[in-house]
């Protein structure tokens, strides 16, 4: 987990950078951006799978792959 809306995910073998859709979290240097960080962390612990919902040619600006994050039967993106 990089921010409060972006992870990094190992998807077969290769790692891909996710930004969480419908959500806005402050940057990691902004005010409670740390906070946004840790709690996204704490849904998303390193090592547990998670399922990618995205359209494959959703990529923003930034390169990063824009799609929804379920853990189990939690959306991510929701609980953000």
């Amino acid at each position: 987990v990089y921010d409060g809306d972006t992870a990094h995910l190992l998807c077969t073998g290769s790692r891909v950078k996710v930004r969480l859709l419908g959500i806005d979290a402050p940057e990691i240097q902004q005010s409670d951006g740390p906070a946004a960080r840790d709690r996204l962390r704490a849904l998303l612990p390193a090592g547990r799978a998670v399922v990618l919902e995205t359209d494959r040619d959703a990529i923003d600006r930034y390169g990063r792959t824009l799609g929804y994050l379920w853990a189990d039967t939690l959306l991510t993106n929701a609980q953000m």
